[in-house]
């Protein structure tokens, strides 16, 4: 039971604290923001005043492109071919059936896993 000095119990009296600390940080976040607000927008309209009077835009500092890469060379349809990882098949079975299958028994523990995630 509560004495008639405290109000309450301890904890309420804690968390009475607590949420009224809390309300007053919302309160000073909000009043930040407003302002920062209020600014933002007279610096907008003194840009927009500056760009009517004649003023332009800057313009933008040109940035060197890097320089290009040197093209790949030819390569035959065989050689395309050679180059390919996995068939349309084992990409099919790698999505949806035994990774272990495809990639070797090295990686027959990843087929354990209740859930593997597939990506693109």
């Amino acid at each position: 039971m509560p004495s008639a000095a405290q109000p309450g119990p301890g904890y309420l009296l804690n968390f009475s604290a607590a949420s009224s600390a809390g309300a007053k940080a919302h309160e000073v976040f909000l009043r930040l923001s407003n302002n920062f607000s209020l600014l933002q927008a007279k610096n907008i309209a003194f840009q927009e005043t500056l760009l009517k009077a004649g003023g332009t835009a800057p313009a933008a500092r040109a940035v060197p492109a890097p320089p290009a890469a040197p093209p790949l060379p030819a390569r035959s349809e065989a050689q395309r071919q050679a180059a390919v990882f996995m068939t349309r098949e084992q990409c099919l079975e790698f999505a949806v059936g035994s990774i272990a299958r495809v990639l070797g028994p090295m990686f027959a523990s990843a087929d354990t896993y209740p859930t593997r995630v597939r990506l693109p």
